[in-house]
């Protein structure tokens, strides 16, 4: 479990006990159901948004399997262009053109989560189609 869902789980279990449970000797066993129930749920709905990318990554249509590659494609264009094309751009600029400014540098620390983000599903894919679980393979023609 990620450690910021279980210290806001421990946080609400415990004001909610204080506020409602009289009985001091019920307080811990009432803090423990509740910390299950809110488990449960954030488990449930991570469960249920795995069944949805699932499903996503599997259909035809470019319009819903298609994002995941959209936003590789543009994560791998402005990494080539913070590392390549402005590096090298701003270069030229400042041979020919000293008095005009240079090009922008982009936000590397968001291209780099989503590339990180990108490269683990990329992973996953990779794990699939080597066990023959691809989209080509799916004998429901998904």
């Amino acid at each position: 479990m990620i450690p910021l869902i279980g210290d806001l789980i421990k946080t609400v279990t415990g004001g909610l006990v204080q506020r409602f449970v009289t009985d001091p000797s019920k307080k811990q066993e009432a803090k423990i159901e509740i910390e299950k129930a809110m488990l449960q749920a954030v488990t449930s709905a991570n469960k249920a948004q795995m069944e949805v990318n699932a499903q996503e990554a599997q259909h035809k249509s470019i319009f819903v399997a298609g994002w995941r590659p959209t936003t590789g494609y543009i994560c791998a264009f402005g990494m080539a262009f913070q590392f390549i094309i402005q590096p090298l751009m701003n270069w030229v600029i400042i041979i020919i053109r000293p008095e005009t400014p240079l090009l922008p540098q982009l936000n590397v620390g968001v291209l780099v989560t989503m590339l990180m983000g990108m490269l683990g599903l990329g992973v996953m894919r990779t794990v699939e189609k080597t066990k023959g679980v691809s989209r080509e393979n799916d004998p429901k023609g998904r």
